[in-house]
């Protein structure tokens, strides 16, 4: 069973004097199977079942609505799912190669 904790992502920008390199870590959330339990405050808040048990999750705000939900990569296809609970995704894409690191961001700024 995946234990995923999904308590929110914190970004910080700053300005400073030096330039220095973008930094961003890519890979997903871990653990292994398709149960996964969130929560905000250290207790499972809610359980899902989602994917398979091989397959890699991500998580993000897939559709900009302020909540993060989980994304699958099989391959290199891709299944959203834009509400926190199992079903079937609401869009799936194929995009790289299986092999291929994932970055996760709001690449334009627009949130």
């Amino acid at each position: 069973m995946a234990r995923a904790a999904l308590s929110g992502v914190l970004i910080l920008v700053g300005a400073t004097a030096a330039v220095s390199p973008a930094a961003a870590k890519g890979g997903p959330v871990g653990g292994s199977g398709n149960d996964y339990y969130l929560s905000s405050s250290g207790v499972p808040d809610l359980a899902l079942t989602y994917g398979r048990h091989d397959d890699e999750v991500f998580v993000g705000d897939w559709d900009g609505d302020g909540t993060d939900t989980l994304a699958i990569r099989r391959g290199a296809t891709f299944h959203v799912r834009n509400a926190l609970d199992g079903g079937p995704a609401d869009v799936a894409f194929t995009y790289g190669r299986a092999g291929d690191v994932v970055l996760v961001g709001d690449w334009d700024g627009d949130g």
